[in-house]
């Protein structure tokens, strides 16, 4: 099975993530139902890369205003890829012409000496015949070949071990959405896609400060009533060790896979505070997962935040929270860092706040038959009308839609979304789609910029996963939000708001939030 992140496809779903930097693998949320009309895939698609979006490493540089449809592959370095005498000549490196006219660009024999990994072959190939943007691979046979250079051969024997070559192959693209998922991993997957929780509670995030060149982990934010709360981790940790592995040198998503492994309830955790170390145990409960929190502010105005688009029930909560408050007199919808989740949650949820319109575009690549061969694409549409919603695809002309059922249109009061650098993927698309069709007035920063999606694949060699760039969406109004990663243009607020750095969102010193209530009483008082 996969998964994508974007819409939910036969026994596959999609999900918009924004990064695996800091909460808790939202984009291994599964939608476990299938779109009625679609082709049974092995996949689901996320939208929302490991849960919080990333950190923006380069504060506000990488946004810019989006040109039109920027949805094809970026032009190749392609010195940089084939070395210059590899050059082949003709057509626009990467773009579907030109890897007709060079189908052996992918192909060349591996040296005779070569041994095979077969797990780490599985994996490498399907995601080429999955990625976006395949000729990113360069060589295909020239970046196998690096299995055999590396090291004692003996060391790659092991499933694990090839798994986690094959995850540092894939991080070479440079595209922090895409790699190998251990079994662990999935485990957590699983259970989030099932509304249950064993995350510890808390957000990581990159320190400002550095230790040997590199980037401290540090705590950012601690849930109350959490397992990580419990143990007496506090914001501006910096953590050191985790199980009893070190920290130094691995990734966000790697801390907070470890973080919130699954296959243990009670490990140490080491750490910095104020420069003395400590050491802290930490005690995991499985319990439900709540994603969707409400009450009513003063002025008689409906707040909810939504934590996430990773539970397969979000929607579903959401209309449960709004029909409590439907003689509310404005509402304030929260989804600042909101890392994104499924696809069908973002717009289902979109769905409770519009009568019709349309809501998005995805462009996503199919699947290839073999590793060299060209990449083909289509192009769904998704359109919502007071009867039902349709997804038509440009792949057929005769298409005019697959209807599916919709949710009722509840609101129709004054509504504030507030959204911020962290509001990615998924949420995204739930904020855009009100946005573009006069649903709702958007209140805070820029967003982050994630309009990429991934496939997850399940069923891959030693009960791994792999997860994989394979779509590009665009909002209602055709804008691309960017790559998550190098180029982000992201969502601009209607009205700009930001809070002081540190400030607990939802608390009375919340900036972004008292200004949405003075705007929705001002709303309220000009309508009657």
């Amino acid at each position: 099975m996969t998964t994508d992140a974007v819409e939910i496809g036969g026994s596959g779903n999609n999900f918009l993530v924004a990064d695996a930097a800091n909460r808790r693998l939202l984009e291994h949320s599964q939608d476990l139902r299938s779109r009625p009309g679609s082709k049974t895939r092995s996949g689901s698609d996320l939208l929302a890369d490991n849960g919080a979006a990333p950190q923006d490493k380069n504060g506000s540089q990488g946004r810019g205003e989006s040109q039109g449809d920027k949805s094809d592959p970026p032009p190749l370095d392609f010195d940089k890829l084939f070395g210059k005498k590899q050059r082949p000549a003709g057509g626009a490196p990467g773009s579907l012409e030109w890897l007709k006219q060079n189908p052996g660009v992918f192909r060349s024999e591996l040296p005779q000496n070569c041994r095979t990994y077969p797990v780490f072959d599985q994996i490498i190939d399907k995601a080429v015949r999955n990625y976006y943007d395949p000729a990113r691979f360069g060589n295909l046979a020239e970046l196998k070949k690096k299995a055999c250079d590396l090291g004692d051969p003996s060391d790659k024997d092991s499933p694990e071990k090839q798994l986690r070559f094959a995850h540092e192959i894939l991080k070479s693209l440079d595209d922090p959405y895409t790699g190998v998922l251990m079994p662990s991993e999935l485990k957590a997957f699983e259970l989030r896609a099932q509304g249950r929780d064993r995350s510890i509670g808390i957000t990581v995030k990159e320190s400002d400060t550095t230790s040997g060149g590199k980037r401290s982990i540090m705590v950012d934010q601690v849930a109350a009533d959490s397992a990580a709360q419990k143990a007496g981790l506090q914001h501006g940790d910096i953590i050191t060790d985790i199980g009893g592995l070190p920290v130094k040198g691995r990734s966000l998503q790697e801390v907070d896979s470890l973080l919130n492994a699954s296959d243990r309830t009670t490990f140490g955790v080491k750490i910095l505070r104020d420069g003395k170390p400590m050491e802290l145990k930490v005690e995991e409960v499985e319990k439900a997962a709540s994603i969707v929190h409400d009450r009513l502010l003063p002025g008689n105005i409906a707040y909810i935040r939504l934590d996430s688009f990773g539970d397969q029930e979000t929607a579903q909560q959401l209309q449960t929270a709004l029909k409590k408050y439907k003689d509310a007199d404005g509402f304030i919808v929260d989804v600042r860092n909101n890392p994104g989740g499924m696809l069908d949650q973002a717009y289902k949820s979109a769905e409770l706040f519009l009568e019709k319109g349309n809501l998005l575009q995805i462009k996503r690549r199919l699947e290839a038959t073999n590793a060299e061969d060209p990449p083909a694409y289509k192009t769904d549409y998704y359109r919502l009308s007071d009867k039902d919603l349709s997804v038509s695809s440009s792949a057929d002309p005769r298409d005019k839609g697959r209807p599916e059922t919709r949710l009722p249109d509840l609101v129709h009061k004054p509504t504030v979304v507030l959204i911020n650098e962290s509001t990615a993927s998924a949420a995204e698309i739930f904020a855009s789609a009100l946005q573009d069709n006069g649903a709702a007035t958007l209140i805070g920063n820029t967003s982050f910029g994630k309009g990429i999606g991934q496939t997850l694949f399940t069923e891959m060699p030693a009960n791994s996963g792999l997860k994989v760039t394979s779509f590009r969406y665009l909002t209602a109004n055709g804008k691309w939000l960017g790559d998550g990663n190098n180029e982000r243009y992201g969502i601009q607020p209607d009205k700009k708001v930001s809070n002081f750095k540190g400030v607990a969102l939802g608390s009375v010193a919340d900036a972004q939030l008292k200004y949405a209530q003075q705007f929705l009483r001002l709303k309220s008082s000009d309508g009657k």
